[in-house]
């Protein structure tokens, strides 16, 4: 990545979590996993390779901060990123993801969709690819890509628990603009009288905190949030806290975040 307009002053993109470099990461079953490991058969092997491989460049974007330009999505030619892994060996996995993909209750087929590690419920390692530190990523799936803020660099989550940038935080609560782009939403479901996500892309803040489509939010710091009264007092009560607790509920299973502000 380069400060924009000056490629000749390019440097590392910011390292994934507990990765060398930026890391990509899906969730596989075990007769993709056995794909992976032996490279047969070759046209779904190369599918595989390929999803892989869209999640490390998707992720890199996400890692690269705000003003910023970068060759994460540049795949051949001058300049092209290299994503590390590729060809190699898939031997009960490469690298370490969030956790295993073992569903309390599987969707159709056993797999994961749209790979997202907090989908899983049982821990245990998963499968990524690293790479250098032009073109590769941390987590994602396919779809729209977001991350205009380069939220990946300030967050650092373990499960559901995450450390955030202090400094980014006051960033974005000072000016909630800076979130337009991003299009995530949250709409009001009155038959369930619960604030609901939507929106939520690939790099966006909402994805980097492990949050998805759909998630309904339960309470912060203890606070049921049921209406606007409610969210906007939750607002009021917590301006100054350092740490929030978040619930939500997706589909039938009950999720707990929590996110500290660390300086």
């Amino acid at each position: 990545m380069w400060p924009a307009g000056q490629p000749m002053l390019a440097e590392a993109v910011p390292v994934s979590h507990d990765a060398p470099g930026p890391a990509g990461c899906l969730c596989h079953n075990q007769e993709e996993q056995d794909i992976l490991d032996f490279g047969l058969p070759p046209g779904q092997y190369g599918v595989l390779v390929d999803d892989i491989e869209l999640a490390t460049r998707q992720a890199c974007d996400s890692l690269v901060p705000a003003g910023w330009d970068h060759n994460c999505f540049i795949a051949t030619g001058p300049g092209a990123s290299n994503i590390g892994g590729m060809g190699m060996t898939f031997v009960d996995g490469h690298g370490e993801c969030i956790s295993d993909c073992s569903y309390i209750n599987p969707p159709p087929g056993g797999s994961c969709p749209d790979p997202n590690p907090y989908e899983c419920n049982d821990g245990g390692g998963g499968d990524g690819t690293g790479g250098d530190s032009e073109g590769t990523g941390d987590s994602g799936a396919e779809g729209d890509v977001g991350g205009n803020l380069g939220s990946g660099a300030y967050i650092d989550c373990s499960g559901t628990v995450c450390d955030v940038d202090l400094g980014f935080a006051e960033l974005v609560f000072q000016d909630m603009s800076l979130l337009a782009d991003e299009g995530t939403t949250l709409v009001y479901n009155a038959n369930a009288s619960r604030f609901v996500f939507q929106g939520i892309v690939v790099g966006s803040l909402s994805s980097e905190l492990g949050l998805d489509n759909g998630d309904q939010v339960e309470s912060v710091n203890g606070l049921t949030i049921d209406d606007l009264d409610s969210a906007l007092q939750a607002i009021s009560e917590n301006d100054t806290e350092t740490e929030f607790r978040i619930r939500v509920k997706r589909g039938t299973q009950w999720i707990d975040f929590t996110y500290t502000l660390v300086p």
